[in-house]
């Protein structure tokens, strides 16, 4: 039980410490630090951790494996934005559109195909009236620049449907 209370304390701290560096890097850079978003990472940590960081006032927080999301966001505060950290497989898409309403942000998906079938369970899922989103998802696209020699004639038009999907359905931010 010390051990847990000691680890609940730390990431306080270290919440702290990361938030300072923030102000100060921030300070430097002369940006505002609200115009810096910190995620907290929350692989492996139990969610009394989440929880006490939350308490201290944190918000933002990130998570890369599908099941533990899925566990983790239904046990915390609705107003945690939760991100998706990782490249998102088609067949992990819906159950984490599905089951973490204060999704806001997918980090990242790799194919113009996974994207569009992430915005079609999106569709279906406001449409049917199963999910109340508490906030926009954003979704960060991956793209290899540098390709194995052999798939570089897929490149230019490949890249090409990627653009035409991001102009047609995603608004910039």
């Amino acid at each position: 039980m010390a051990a847990v209370a000691a680890a609940e304390g730390a990431a306080v701290t270290a919440l702290r410490s990361v938030m300072q560096r923030v102000q100060q890097a921030a300070e430097r850079a002369g940006r505002p630090a609200e115009s810096v978003r910190v995620v907290a990472v929350s692989k492996t940590k139990p969610v009394s951790v989440i929880q006490q960081v939350y308490d201290a006032g944190h918000r933002i927080f990130g998570e890369n494996y599908v099941q533990e999301i899925l566990e983790k966001a239904p046990q915390l505060p609705d107003d945690i934005q939760w991100h998706y950290i990782g490249n998102l497989q088609s067949n992990k898409a819906k159950a984490l559109l599905a089951g973490v309403p204060n999704l806001c942000m997918v980090q990242s998906v790799d194919d113009v195909k996974v994207a569009a079938y992430i915005r079609g369970i999106l569709l279906h899922l406001k449409s049917a009236s199963f999910q109340t989103f508490t906030t926009d998802l954003h979704l960060y696209m991956r793209w290899c620049t540098q390709r194995k020699l052999q798939m570089m004639r897929h490149f230019p038009v490949r890249r090409s449907a990627e653009v035409h999907f991001l102009e047609k359905y995603c608004k910039r931010t």
